[in-house]
Parts: C-alpha cells; sequence; structure tokens
C-alpha cells in the first residue's frame, strides 16, 4: 500500500474512534490530515471504502491472535490473549462500539465479521474443551459448550459498547479482564483456582479478584 493511503487509512482511524463512524463526513477526515477533500477522494471515494480497507487490517490482526491462542490454549496464554485482544480493542475501537451501523452498511464488513464470529467461537470452544481435558474446568453434560463460546465472545465483543452506555471508562483493562475471566469462573476446578490466582504474579499484572 502506497504510503499516502496508509496516512489516509491511519486518520481515517483516528477520527472514526473519535466520532464514530456514522458521525465522520470525509471533510472531517480531510481536515485531521490537513488535506483537501478532493485529494482525500482520489484515493478514497468516500468513508465506506477507507472503512472497508481499515476492517481488512483489522481481522489480519484478529485471526493472528486467534491462531497463536489455538496453539496452546493454557491459562497464561489466555491472560496474554485478553491483553492482546485489549490492545487491538482500544486501536479499532469504533469497530466494537458501532458495528451494529457498520455491517448495515456494508455486506463486505458483515461478511467478514461474521467470519470473525465463527473463528472466535471456534477458539473459545476449543479453550473450553481442552482446559476440560485438563482438568481445570468442569460443568454438567447437560451445559452446552457452543453456548458458554457465545455468551463469552459476546462478552468479549460488547464491552467496550457496555461500559459506554454505564458512563464508564473504556480503556480500563483491568476491568476488561476481571469480566472476561468470570464468564468461565464458575465451571474453575482446584487446578485452575491456583493456576488463576498465580497469573497475579506475572509481572505488571494486578491481583485478580477471588471467586469468593
Amino acid at each position: 500500500m502506497k504510503d499516502t493511503k496508509k496516512r489516509i487509512l491511519k486518520g481515517a482511524l483516528a477520527v472514526f474512534n473519535e466520532k464514530g463512524y456514522a458521525n465522520t463526513r470525509l471533510q472531517d477526515i480531510a481536515e485531521h490530515l490537513g488535506m483537501s477533500v478532493g485529494n482525500l477522494a482520489y484515493h478514497y471515494r468516500n468513508q465506506l471504502e477507507m472503512l472497508e480497507a481499515i476492517f481488512i487490517h483489522f481481522q489480519d490482526r484478529h485471526t493472528f491472535m486467534v491462531g497463536e491462542l489455538g496453539k496452546a490454549p493454557i491459562f497464561e496464554n489466555l491472560d496474554e490473549f485478553l491483553s492482546q485482544f485489549f490492545k487491538l480493542q482500544q486501536e479499532y475501537l469504533f469497530f466494537f462500539i458501532d458495528m451494529l451501523e457498520i455491517i448495515r452498511s456494508s455486506d463486505e464488513v458483515s461478511r467478514r465479521y461474521q467470519e470473525q464470529i465463527r473463528q472466535l467461537d471456534l477458539l473459545l470452544e476449543l479453550i473450553l474443551e481442552m482446559n476440560k481435558a485438563r482438568g481445570a474446568l468442569t460443568w454438567s453434560a447437560a451445559s452446552s459448550v457452543a453456548d458458554l463460546a457465545i455468551l463469552w465472545r459476546r462478552n468479549l465483543n460488547a464491552w467496550p459498547s457496555q461500559r459506554m452506555i454505564e458512563k464508564k471508562q473504556t480503556n480500563d483493562f483491568q476491568a476488561f479482564r476481571n469480566s472476561s475471566w468470570a464468564v468461565i469462573m464458575p465451571y474453575f476446578t482446584d487446578v485452575a483456582i491456583e493456576e488463576y490466582q498465580n497469573l497475579a504474579s506475572f509481572p505488571g499484572k494486578k491481583p485478580l479478584f477471588s471467586r469468593n
């Protein structure tokens, strides 16, 4: 990609995050970049073209993270995944805040987002199954792994928008981390409790809340 297009997408991302996708005009992006609207439109005709280009970069990053965690979904790696997911979420915050409006405006993004949802659901199912197999999680035979994975994914993706609705900060990693772990905490065995508590001893990590 040419440097000018990279600069435009970087600027568009900043404005989308600040103003929201639906509230952003081409003029807003041009002013942020110090470009004329005509020069901007030469590279990207409208906000939709920028949105679709940005989403491809976002999805590539997301796919890489999912693939890395899938190699060894133990608690230590899961905690690191949450950290990386949060950083990605902060970088592309408007996707998580405005996703319904976005998928209504772009069939391409809608299709790609459905792929991303399925990818994340499968990863979370894998995490649950593998940690059950090693004795870290347990649940009754009546419980659906697929349903729990979907609940977990919804928790991850909807966290920023819910925080905004509640008038709370979206950049509080500890709150995000606790919220994510809380989804599977009811299924912890003694093995999981010990591993979970040890996560707080990692450099730079704050104590995690207790299940009790």
